[in-house]
């Protein structure tokens, strides 16, 4: 579980420094996009299996 949580962060992170500096090309912020997507995914499936 910590392991999903610091994931997530570090995606969080990563978008935020994204949209702060807005330096990344369309490519790269969708594939965070997408990362950050697929772990919330995770992160629901993991809650709800308990």
């Amino acid at each position: 579980e910590f392991m999903c949580d610091h994931v997530t962060m570090r995606a969080k992170d990563t978008m935020n420094l994204v949209q702060q500096g807005g330096k990344l090309s369309r490519e790269t912020w969708g594939l965070l996009k997408d990362f950050d997507d697929a772990t919330s995914r995770q992160l629901d499936a993991i809650e709800l299996n308990g």
